[in-house]
C-alpha cells in the first residue's frame, strides 16, 4: 500500500488528505489506531498542517503511529494541536528540541523513543529546568535511546507519577 502511495503522489494524484480518507473508511469498521509509520515517502514538517487538519475531523482516531519517518522539531510542535489523538508514537524520528511543546499535551501515552533528545552541553540553555519538568501533562512517556541523564529521567518519572495520580483522582471523583 505504501508503494501504491508513493507511486500515485510522485504522479501528483493523491495528496496526503486523500490517501488519509481511503485509509479511515477502512478504519471505521475496525478501530481508533491509525499507522503511518515508516511511510515511503517519508512524512516530514511539511506534512503535519494537513494531517493535523484532517485527523481534527476523525474523533474515532485516538491512536496515531508516525514512527520512523522524517518528522523534525517544527512537526512536533505542530503536533500539539491534535485534538482527538491520545497516544502517539513518533520514536525514531528527528526531533531534538521540541520536547517542551510536545510534553505539555496531556497524552495517555507519547512515544519519544531514539530522538536525540539529549541535554545539549555546548549551550547555556537547560534541557529541562524543573519548571519545564512540572509542566509535563503526559500520563506515559517513552524515552529510551535518548541518551538522557539518570537523574533527570528521575524527575521525569516523578512527575508522570504525580501526572497519573491527579488524573485517577479526578477521574474517580467524576
Amino acid at each position: 500500500m505504501f508503494k501504491l502511495f508513493q507511486k500515485l503522489t510522485q504522479k501528483k494524484q493523491y495528496t496526503l488528505t486523500n490517501y488519509l480518507s481511503r485509509r479511515i473508511r477502512v478504519l471505521e469498521k475496525t478501530n481508533n489506531f491509525l499507522s503511518l509509520a515508516n511511510m515511503a515517502p517519508s512524512i516530514n514538517d511539511s506534512d503535519i498542517p494537513e494531517l493535523v487538519t484532517f485527523l481534527n475531523t476523525q474523533p474515532q482516531i485516538t491512536d496515531l503511529d508516525l514512527s520512523v519517518n522524517n518528522i523534525g522539531d517544527e512537526g512536533a510542535k505542530k503536533l500539539g494541536a491534535l485534538l482527538y489523538v491520545t497516544n502517539l508514537n513518533l520514536a525514531r524520528n528527528n526531533i531534538r528540541e521540541s520536547f517542551d511543546h510536545l510534553v505539555k499535551k496531556p497524552w495517555f501515552y507519547l512515544n519519544l523513543e531514539a530522538n536525540d533528545l539529549k541535554p545539549d552541553f555546548q549551550t547555556s540553555r537547560p534541557f529541562l529546568t524543573p519548571a519545564r519538568i512540572k509542566s509535563i501533562q503526559c500520563l506515559s512517556i517513552n524515552l529510551e535511546e535518548n541518551n538522557l541523564p539518570h537523574d533527570l529521567l528521575d524527575l521525569l518519572e516523578q512527575q508522570i507519577k504525580d501526572n497519573r495520580s491527579r488524573f485517577l483522582s479526578t477521574t474517580l471523583k467524576t
